[in-house]
């Protein structure tokens, strides 16, 4: 393709084709800003409180066993082929009642592991304050 077979037009430049604005024409201006009792500037020179002894973390201590417990029972199941093959052939007889009652019960054991961090966690605000 050459130069002379170029079908583009050239633009104007912006400033050439802009519109002016209209003298009569109402201009906007921004509000100044609000002085609102809830915009306080933010302070690092908090002061500095101290409670004793760190609280433990109870929801990751448990959520980490939960999964190390997940995980090792994966490992134990895919290290063995005479394993696999177990889970394998239970879950292909395991029947629509059976997979309902057993999705209702992982459900309960989640729900049930939530309440006991949360009584936990209530405890230990308790004893803090």
């Amino acid at each position: 393709m050459s130069d002379s077979d170029d079908k583009t037009v050239p633009l104007e430049p912006l400033a050439d084709a802009a519109p002016q604005p209209d003298a009569t024409a109402p201009t906007l201006q921004a509000d100044p800003a609000p002085s609102a009792p809830w915009m306080v500037a933010m302070t690092t020179d908090a002061p500095s409180v101290s409670h004793g002894r760190p609280r433990t973390r109870w929801a990751a201590i448990v959520w980490g066993l939960i999964i190390a417990g997940i995980a090792a029972t994966t490992l134990a199941i895919v290290g063995s082929p005479e394993r696999r093959q177990a889970v394998s052939d239970w879950a292909a007889t395991l029947t629509p009642g059976a997979f309902w009652i057993l999705s209702v019960l992982v459900v309960g054991v989640f729900i049930l592991v939530l309440a006991v961090l949360a009584l936990i966690r209530r405890a230990q605000r308790r004893s803090a304050v």
